[in-house]
């Protein structure tokens, strides 16, 4: 390392999640990495309608049950940023998963994106997608990506 290298300081992190293992894993370390550095936490669940359309289900249902799913694993994310005493801001989205995640990172000039290594939505799950989001993230990313393995271990 070259001598006067300046550590990085967190000031927003995205946290994307969909209510999965992997993802709550990942907002597990999101929230700590965000009391450490005092950062602010921006948890982001994506209704993709998109998918439930390629999947061929009820569209209206299926986007009513997303919306419902995303507030009640937001609400989660903000119960538990609250107990760590870091700002968090939930954001409920629409629109395509990666695509407007990397959007939302560029927008709100996020410091740090971290996600779960098997992000995928109930409904791509369903596609059998060949690439996972977490895989779109990494080619458009404008900022470090943090992929967090889907196992409840807390030794880090």
């Amino acid at each position: 390392m070259a001598p006067g290298a300046e550590l990085p300081q967190y000031k927003v992190i995205v946290n994307p999640t969909d209510g999965s293992t992997a993802s709550e894993v990942a907002t597990l370390h999101a929230v700590y990495l965000a009391k450490l550095s005092g950062a602010r936490l921006l948890p982001v669940y994506v209704v993709d309608e998109a998918a439930a359309r390629r999947a061929g289900v009820n569209i209206r249902r299926a986007v009513d049950d997303m919306r419902r799913k995303g507030q009640d694993v937001l609400s989660g994310v903000q119960d538990l940023a609250a107990q760590q005493g870091v700002v968090v801001e939930p954001l409920l989205v629409e629109g395509q998963t990666a695509p407007t995640i990397l959007g939302i990172a560029e927008e709100r000039d996020a410091s740090l994106i971290v996600m779960g290594a098997t992000a995928y939505s109930d409904i791509e799950r369903l596609l059998a997608r060949a690439i996972s989001v977490s895989e779109e993230m990494l080619r458009g990313a404008p900022c470090p990506l943090l992929i967090v393995r889907g196992t409840r271990s807390t030794d880090v």
